[in-house]
């Protein structure tokens, strides 16, 4: 099993097919860790979504370590994979958690790399349009600075929306449409 990192970009699916039989017979390696890398982590870059939900069912199983971590979602996003954004957030992941190290949530990460339609997936299952990093910025800003137009035009407009929602809620009258 340790010899799969060392090759894991050459015979993907051979492997995948490994881990998965070995996962199924009970082996409990879907909790091993080699270094810094898990079988989560080899599932999540080659972009296999049904392993990666096989891999947490049996970890929600064993309640002994997380569902997945920020940098597999990070690395979901970042390659455009919706279909494994949606199975690591599905198994229920906190999707304004923010990254342990910079603070980045979901959608900052969404932003920075112009992924329009899983920031639309984000925000429709609850992402916060107003979190912000530890230095203070916030997808709107990751849009503008990377010059993701349509993306910070959808962000914007997130933003009023939940703006007049607050002050519509506070009696003031205004309806954003």
């Amino acid at each position: 099993l340790r010899a799969f990192f060392v090759i894991q970009e050459s015979a993907t699916f051979e492997l995948t097919e490994i881990i998965r039989l070995l996962i199924l017979s009970g082996s409990g390696c879907e909790t091993y860790r080699f270094g810094s890398k898990s079988l989560m982590d080899f599932a999540v870059n080659v972009g296999n979504v049904s392993l990666a939900e096989l891999i947490m069912k049996k970890r929600k199983k064993k309640k002994k370590c997380e569902l997945y971590d920020h940098e597999q979602l990070r690395t979901a996003i970042a390659n455009g994979r919706e279909d494994l954004v949606k199975a690591l957030l599905n198994s229920g992941g906190d999707v304004n958690a923010p990254d342990p190290h910079s603070g980045a949530t979901a959608l900052c990460i969404a932003a920075i790399h112009g992924r329009h339609a899983i920031a639309r997936y984000l925000v429709s299952i609850g992402a916060s349009v107003k979190c912000s990093t530890r230095e203070g910025q916030n997808a709107l800003a990751f849009a503008a600075r990377k010059n993701h137009e349509e993306l910070g035009k959808f962000l914007i407009d997130e933003e009023l929306k939940a703006s007049s929602r607050y002050i519509d809620s506070h009696g003031i009258g205004f309806q954003y449409e």
